[in-house]
């Protein structure tokens, strides 16, 4: 059976709140339509990375105050915010969570800093799942997986040791690092007696080359199919080739259920604000090929 989560990005600061409210009901009717019970929402933060940001950064409003509001159009949704809690003191990051847990909000991503290179005042993100799932026992902790990492499984263990029960990836588009990395995580667990975390691959549609630049920037790594677009600006043919290679994409994860683990789901994005109907048109994807 499949699982699918969907993945939002809150509005921006600047959006009038009949825009905020017409994204809410767009958002709400995909989940309704669809039966998806669980929405991630990532917490947007200006980010130093290398290369030029291809789409400018603009502040977004509180990304749990718009998960309330999809919630109050589908009552019993789960949300799932997301949280950089190295970027908070300890006792911040408590108030935080205990927020949550007055709002009946029951699981939280906890993301590490973006750059190794800088001294962050939080918690890191092992550090911040033990600190949860002893402080805030009723809170389910998730962290994000990113399949081209080195020795990634072993972050993945001490993650689950620490008490984080379910991971996001980043968004993939080739599915040989992703297979890889399930498979020896199983025979980890396995050794280990540790219980398979469930893993939810993160799908992104994109239409212009602008989007293919923006996710190389935030670290997705394109397949050559992909990148050849990039080298002859064809833009035309993104949207076309882009669900080409994730039909590809979403049998090999569907064959990676049935093989290696059932504890694997999807978690579909939008990346950028226009492509919602094309997440809509890749969860359809999903379901149709995952079901078949």
């Amino acid at each position: 059976m499949k699982r699918i989560s969907l993945e939002v990005i809150a509005p921006p600061k600047t959006w009038q709140i009949n825009a905020v409210k017409q994204w809410a009901a767009a958002v709400a009717r995909i989940l309704d339509t669809h039966g998806i019970s669980c929405l991630n929402l990532p917490e947007v933060t200006e980010e130093t990375r290398p290369g030029r940001r291809a789409i400018p950064f603009s502040p977004k409003m509180d990304h749990v105050r718009f998960g309330e509001l999809v919630r109050e159009q589908q009552p019993g949704l789960t949300i799932i915010p997301h949280k950089r809690s190295v970027r908070l003191p300890t006792k911040e990051f408590a108030r935080w969570v205990q927020q949550l847990v007055d709002k009946n909000i029951r699981h939280i991503v906890a993301v590490g800093g973006e750059s190794h290179t800088i001294s962050y005042p939080g918690l890191s993100v092992p550090e911040a799942a033990t600190f949860v799932t002893r402080s805030f026992p009723r809170i389910k902790v998730g962290g994000i997986t990113i399949f081209t990492r080195k020795d990634e499984v072993k972050r993945i263990v001490a993650k689950v040791k620490s008490g984080i029960t379910f991971f996001l990836s980043q968004i993939i588009f080739e599915a040989s690092p992703m297979r890889r990395v399930l498979s020896e995580l199983k025979r980890q667990c396995e050794d280990e007696q540790l219980e398979f975390p469930d893993v939810y691959v993160s799908l992104a549609p994109a239409a212009r080359i602008r989007d293919l630049v923006f996710m190389q920037w935030l670290g997705v790594q394109l397949p050559p199919t992909l990148l050849s677009l990039l080298a002859n600006k064809d833009e035309p043919r993104v949207e076309a080739r882009t669900f080409e290679v994730l039909k590809k994409l979403i049998d090999e994860v569907v064959e990676v259920m049935a093989k290696v683990t059932s504890n694997v789901g999807f978690n579909i994005g939008h990346v950028v604000y226009d492509n919602l109907d094309l997440s809509e048109r890749l969860i359809e994807l999903v379901s149709s090929r995952a079901d078949a």
